[in-house]
């Protein structure tokens, strides 16, 4: 996308649809969730006012139009508002993971979205990794999720749960000795020589450089993509796969990923003795 928005007039629409990676029915539905999640979110600050403009042209980068109904946009948005607070209760942080439910829900019974969401799910990955990679808007996601553990097709695992309480409950425990050590005046005295350190080396260290921190992001982008296609694939197949060319044949990995991942130099290493795999770079 990067080199033919590059070396073209072309928009990002008109690219995605060029290059076969949606078709103008599907983009139609994404630019759709696109404007709900907007306005879900607008709605959501407690002052300021908004009004709806009709006009000719279209926002830079899309060309493509399509017509909402804005009563239904605004009534949708009111709806899934009122049920935030129900799937904050029943899915109360972004690190819960699942596992199968006493019932299993057939496969055809599902939709394109529902058995991606599923799969991610039992595959174990947590809450906020199934939203980034649900290809579904966040509501949607949990509430998909929320409807199957109330129906008994999944179940949070609590054993996660139970980890990261007792972590929590030893990092309180760190903060309360910490607190009762900097009661004593030697410490005190200590702590703000640290302090007075770190601020002259935060005032005589270079910038950092956007550069390199934005590779730094990507960098982690791509092996969470890898990683999380692997996890799906071995819980699909049962083992993990012996390459990231299979990933993309099963369609679990996109092309250009892996193009990426190549160019970098970085390289998927199968370690069947410890069922496990590494990426190395």
């Amino acid at each position: 996308m990067e080199f033919v928005s590059r070396n073209s007039s072309l928009d990002l629409t008109e690219i995605l649809v060029s290059e076969n990676l949606l078709t103008e029915a599907k983009l139609s539905l994404v630019l759709q969730s696109l404007a709900q999640e907007m306005t879900t979110s607008g709605m959501k600050l407690r002052q300021g006012s908004y009004h709806f403009n009709a006009t000719k042209g279209s926002p830079p980068g899309v060309r493509s139009r399509f017509s909402l109904d804005i009563q239904g946009l605004l009534m949708e948005a009111a709806r899934r508002l009122d049920e935030e607070d129900i799937l904050r209760e029943i899915l109360p942080s972004p690190r819960i993971c699942f596992i199968q439910g006493d019932q299993v829900i057939p496969e055809e019974a599902l939709g394109e979205t529902g058995q991606y969401v599923m799969s991610l799910a039992l595959a174990g990955l947590p809450l906020g990794r199934i939203i980034r990679q649900g290809r579904a808007e966040s509501f949607v996601v949990r509430n998909l999720l929320k409807m199957w553990c109330q129906e008994g097709f999944l179940q949070i695992d609590d054993s996660a749960e139970t980890s990261l309480d007792s972590s929590g409950a030893d990092n309180r425990k760190r903060k309360f000795d910490l607190g009762m050590g900097l009661r004593r005046a030697p410490l005190v005295l200590l702590v703000m020589l640290i302090i007075l350190g770190l601020g002259w080396v935060r005032w005589t260290a270079p910038p950092n450089n956007d550069a390199s921190a934005a590779e730094t992001l990507r960098a982690n982008q791509l092996h969470s993509e890898v990683r999380a296609a692997a996890t799906l694939y071995r819980y699909r197949e049962g083992k993990w796969p012996v390459s990231l060319e299979l990933l993309v044949e099963e369609g679990k990995l996109d092309p250009g990923t892996l193009a990426t991942f190549c160019d970098l130099g970085w390289t998927y290493e199968l370690d069947s003795k410890k069922d496990s795999f590494r990426l190395r770079t």
